[in-house]
Protein backbone atom coordinates (compact mmCIF):
# COMPACT_ATOMS: atom_id res chain seq x y z
CA UNK A 1 0.00 0.00 0.00
CA UNK A 2 1.30 3.28 -0.72
CA UNK A 3 1.71 5.88 2.01
CA UNK A 4 1.42 9.05 -0.22
CA UNK A 5 -1.72 8.17 -1.54
CA UNK A 6 -5.05 10.05 -0.37
CA UNK A 7 -9.06 9.98 -0.47
CA UNK A 8 -10.81 7.25 -2.52
CA UNK A 9 -7.51 5.83 -3.80
CA UNK A 10 -6.52 4.91 -1.02
CA UNK A 11 -9.71 4.00 0.75
CA UNK A 12 -9.78 1.32 -2.83
CA UNK A 13 -6.16 -0.01 -1.65
CA UNK A 14 -7.04 -0.75 1.89
CA UNK A 15 -10.34 -2.36 0.32
CA UNK A 16 -8.13 -4.38 -1.98
CA UNK A 17 -5.96 -5.33 0.66
CA UNK A 18 -8.17 -6.26 3.50
CA UNK A 19 -10.49 -8.59 0.72
CA UNK A 20 -7.20 -10.46 -0.18
CA UNK A 21 -5.48 -10.84 3.26
CA UNK A 22 -5.53 -14.40 4.47
CA UNK A 23 -7.50 -15.13 1.81
CA UNK A 24 -7.43 -18.39 -0.99
CA UNK A 25 -6.27 -17.31 -4.43
CA UNK A 26 -9.10 -18.28 -6.99
CA UNK A 27 -7.79 -21.71 -8.37
CA UNK A 28 -8.11 -23.64 -11.65
CA UNK A 29 -8.04 -26.87 -10.00
CA UNK A 30 -10.26 -29.84 -11.96
CA UNK A 31 -11.08 -30.71 -8.59
CA UNK A 32 -13.33 -27.60 -8.17
CA UNK A 33 -14.99 -27.78 -11.04
CA UNK A 34 -16.34 -31.19 -10.12
CA UNK A 35 -20.42 -31.33 -9.05
CA UNK A 36 -19.18 -31.48 -5.29
CA UNK A 37 -16.68 -28.77 -5.83
CA UNK A 38 -19.39 -26.69 -7.54
CA UNK A 39 -21.47 -27.98 -4.19
CA UNK A 40 -18.93 -26.97 -1.81
CA UNK A 41 -18.18 -23.20 -3.03
CA UNK A 42 -22.09 -22.34 -3.43
CA UNK A 43 -22.41 -23.65 0.51
CA UNK A 44 -19.50 -21.60 1.11
CA UNK A 45 -21.31 -18.60 -0.12
CA UNK A 46 -24.34 -19.27 1.68
CA UNK A 47 -23.01 -19.41 4.98
CA UNK A 48 -21.02 -15.99 4.54
CA UNK A 49 -24.78 -14.35 3.18
CA UNK A 50 -26.07 -15.88 6.70
CA UNK A 51 -23.49 -13.79 8.85
CA UNK A 52 -19.93 -16.15 9.87
CA UNK A 53 -17.10 -14.08 9.59
CA UNK A 54 -14.42 -14.24 7.08
CA UNK A 55 -12.00 -16.28 9.07
CA UNK A 56 -14.80 -18.76 9.51
CA UNK A 57 -15.35 -19.29 5.48
CA UNK A 58 -11.53 -19.48 4.61
CA UNK A 59 -10.79 -22.07 7.14
CA UNK A 60 -13.99 -24.18 5.79
CA UNK A 61 -12.86 -23.38 2.47
CA UNK A 62 -9.13 -24.86 2.99
CA UNK A 63 -10.87 -27.50 4.63
CA UNK A 64 -13.33 -28.18 1.95
CA UNK A 65 -10.78 -27.59 -0.66
CA UNK A 66 -8.78 -30.88 1.13
CA UNK A 67 -11.95 -32.64 1.30
CA UNK A 68 -12.97 -32.50 -1.93
CA UNK A 69 -9.45 -32.62 -3.79
CA UNK A 70 -9.12 -36.07 -1.74
CA UNK A 71 -12.47 -37.10 -3.21
CA UNK A 72 -11.07 -36.40 -6.48
CA UNK A 73 -8.32 -39.15 -6.18
CA UNK A 74 -11.07 -41.54 -4.82
CA UNK A 75 -13.21 -40.58 -8.39
CA UNK A 76 -16.00 -39.35 -6.22
CA UNK A 77 -17.78 -36.53 -8.20
CA UNK A 78 -20.20 -35.53 -6.31
CA UNK A 79 -22.29 -35.69 -2.98
CA UNK A 80 -24.38 -39.27 -4.05
CA UNK A 81 -21.26 -40.83 -3.94
CA UNK A 82 -20.48 -40.57 -0.55
CA UNK A 83 -20.81 -42.93 1.53
CA UNK A 84 -20.04 -44.41 5.25
CA UNK A 85 -16.87 -46.52 4.21
CA UNK A 86 -15.49 -43.44 1.99
CA UNK A 87 -15.80 -40.63 5.02
CA UNK A 88 -14.13 -43.69 7.03
CA UNK A 89 -11.55 -43.96 4.23
CA UNK A 90 -10.88 -40.06 4.80
CA UNK A 91 -10.80 -40.24 8.27
CA UNK A 92 -7.80 -42.42 7.69
CA UNK A 93 -6.33 -40.68 5.98
CA UNK A 94 -6.32 -37.46 8.00
CA UNK A 95 -4.51 -39.63 10.39
CA UNK A 96 -1.63 -40.67 7.87
CA UNK A 97 -1.57 -36.93 7.01
CA UNK A 98 1.61 -35.66 6.69
CA UNK A 99 2.50 -31.69 6.93
CA UNK A 100 5.44 -29.86 4.94
CA UNK A 101 7.89 -30.59 7.08
CA UNK A 102 6.63 -34.12 7.84
CA UNK A 103 4.51 -33.42 10.63
CA UNK A 104 1.44 -35.25 11.57
CA UNK A 105 -1.49 -32.63 12.06
CA UNK A 106 -2.41 -31.68 15.50
CA UNK A 107 -6.02 -32.58 16.99
CA UNK A 108 -7.25 -28.98 16.83
CA UNK A 109 -6.82 -28.78 13.23
CA UNK A 110 -7.89 -32.58 12.59
CA UNK A 111 -10.81 -31.35 14.22
CA UNK A 112 -11.59 -28.68 12.44
CA UNK A 113 -11.07 -30.29 9.13
CA UNK A 114 -14.43 -33.27 10.58
CA UNK A 115 -16.18 -29.83 11.62
CA UNK A 116 -16.08 -28.33 8.46
CA UNK A 117 -17.00 -31.62 6.20
CA UNK A 118 -19.36 -32.20 8.78
CA UNK A 119 -21.22 -28.90 8.70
Amino acid sequence: MLKDTSGWERAIEMRTWRDHRGGLQPSDEPYLHTPLGLMVEEWLTSQRRRGLSRNTIQTRRLNLRRFTKWCSTQSVQGPEWMSRGLLDAWLDWIEKYRTKKQKPLTEYTKEGMIRSVNT
